[in-house]
């Protein structure tokens, strides 16, 4: 398969997914909302953006700069990664970023943001503290290569998202 397809194919993939999972937030949102109330604390995650993106400007440690501000103006209390074992369920933000250059020149781009939690199975009490994607909230498009600030634009979107529902629910913030 020509390799200049799987961006094409990622999309489609995400946009499958979008409308037919709880990507899209089709969980019932009175549970992803439940899930974020107590929370002490979050580590938050970059995943590794595409080489293409890198190069052009767009950093993991601005994206982790920015979603670190956003949670903290906000209440948020953000740990480090040695301090999250210490927090009842180890919450972690998770940010992720993919694409790829299309031939018509505009880069394509996902961007999934989900918080990780341990939880146990209530169906096999024996099973306990496995991670679990408790909330997400996903957005696609395409963008010129010399705009991916639009990316990062969409990431605080995406961000402001997650602290309505989380302080919908921990109306003073974390502690």
């Amino acid at each position: 398969m020509d390799h200049k397809k799987w961006p094409l194919i990622m999309m489609i993939l995400f946009l499958t997914l979008l409308t037919s999972s709880s990507i899209s937030r089709g969980m019932s949102i009175s549970d992803e909302h439940k899930s974020l109330q107590g929370l002490q604390g979050l580590y938050v995650v970059i995943r590794t953006l595409p080489t293409g993106m890198q190069e052009k400007g767009l950093t993991q440690d601005q994206i982790l700069t920015d979603v670190e501000s956003q949670l903290r103006l906000a209440g948020i209390k953000v740990v480090s990664k040695e301090e999250v074992f210490s927090i009842p369920g180890q919450p972690r933000l998770s940010v992720d970023v993919r694409g790829g250059v299309q031939p018509n020149g505009l880069d394509s781009w996902t961007i999934l943001v989900e918080l990780h939690q341990l939880v146990n199975l209530s169906r096999a009490p024996e099973i306990k503290d496995i991670f679990a994607v408790t909330w997400s909230a996903g957005s696609y498009g395409t963008v010129g290569q010399h705009n991916l600030g639009t990316i990062r634009t969409e990431i605080k979107g995406i961000v402001d998202a997650f602290i309505t529902d989380f302080l919908s629910v921990n109306p003073k913030g974390a502690k």
